[in-house]
């Protein structure tokens, strides 16, 4: 299933810059039940972008955060003056309880860097996600940020980082010598003997 929810990204993402998907979709009719599942609740997602809209596929968001880079690919926002929806579709299944999803550690990520790094509040993006794997309309799951969403979010990568950077420093601290002893002397660029050429 991991492969054929690739191609449906694919498919889609084909689809939005005006590439054919009409094999594809004739060669794997699960690819084209959940396009048509995708239609059907997001019609939106496949008509002409409204003027003073920009819509894009596969759009990148990096963010540099505590000496990290932080990156996210929203497989389509749409953006206007006043407001910024995340939409991501998936063949995953809806969760029985579709309410985790507001402290999915992906939803809580990908509404942080989009804020952080483009010219939003949190009360202006929403990120709502499609679940194609029905046997008809996608079931859609929708999450409005807000500031306090924001401000967790922000402790709580805080923590992560100050944690890892501990970790990395405490590795480098303690990191023992490879017992391979054709791998240790590479380890330490000034110790290779230069070779005449």
């Amino acid at each position: 299933r991991f492969e054929l929810g690739n191609a449906f990204h694919l498919v889609i993402k084909q689809i939005q810059i005006g590439l054919p998907v009409k094999q594809t979709l004739i060669l794997y009719p699960k690819i084209k039940q959940w396009v048509q599942n995708l239609k059907l609740a997001a019609p939106h997602i496949f008509s002409p972008t409204p003027e003073n809209t920009f819509r894009e596929c596969e759009y990148s968001c990096n963010l540099m955060f505590k000496g990290c880079l932080l990156c996210c690919v929203y497989d389509m926002v749409i953006i206007s003056d006043n407001e910024a929806k995340i939409i991501e579709w998936t063949t995953a299944n809806l969760p029985s309880n579709a309410q985790i999803l507001n402290w999915h550690w992906q939803t809580r990520f990908y509404l942080y860097v989009f804020v952080e790094s483009m010219n939003y509040q949190p009360q202006q993006v929403s990120l709502t996600y499609y679940f194609v794997n029905t046997d008809s309309i996608a079931q859609q799951f929708s999450i409005y940020y807000t500031a306090t969403q924001h401000r967790k979010t922000q402790l709580d990568l805080l923590e992560l980082i100050d944690k890892r950077n501990k970790l990395l420093k405490n590795y480098h601290k303690n990191k023992l010598p490879s017992k391979n002893k054709y791998i240790n002397p590479l380890l330490d660029i000034e110790n290779i003997p230069e070779v005449p050429i």
